[in-house]
């Protein structure tokens, strides 16, 4: 599985975290508000350990 996070262009403060599964599946979480960035990745860490 690929992780990727990332702020979204389109909407400045807007953070992504997006897992792409070996058959192509994609799972993504959208975060905004206070603290977005740090949520993201508070979430993908628990939500994907060890990726």
């Amino acid at each position: 599985m690929t992780i990727d996070i990332s702020e979204r262009t389109e909407a400045p403060g807007v953070w992504t975290v997006e897992a792409i599964g070996a058959d192509g599946e994609i799972y993504q979480a959208t975060f905004a508000g206070p603290d977005a960035e740090a949520r993201t990745r508070e979430y993908a860490a628990w939500k994907y350990p060890g990726q």
